[in-house]
């Protein structure tokens, strides 16, 4: 089952839908979600988030787009409690560190 907060909070850390390229917005996590859940989101969108800048990859032959496709669906199988909108948002950032 997805967790819509925790998504949430992925999607506005990185700025998703509000910047040309990816961002680490704490505060925009604090400004969403205010001071009681602000602070445990943020915490849980960097962590996942630097899992994702940590994410291990043999690109042999892949192409970017491939290698980001195979990204999405590890994070996928690591986080279940992620939707569908979350996991792009992980995918962005990924390819766009890759690029």
């Amino acid at each position: 089952m997805s967790d819509e907060r925790k998504s949430a909070a992925i999607t506005v850390f990185l700025g998703r839908g509000e910047s040309p390229f990816p961002q680490r917005d704490e505060a925009a996590v604090l400004a969403r979600f205010g001071p009681d859940d602000g602070p445990g989101l943020a915490a849980y969108a960097k962590e996942i988030v630097s899992e994702a800048a940590a994410f291990d990859i043999e690109w042999g032959d892949q192409s970017l787009s491939s290698g980001t496709a195979h990204f999405r669906e590890e994070m996928r199988r690591r986080h279940p409690e992620l939707t569908d909108e979350a996991v792009a948002a992980l995918g962005w950032f990924f390819s766009y560190m890759w690029r």
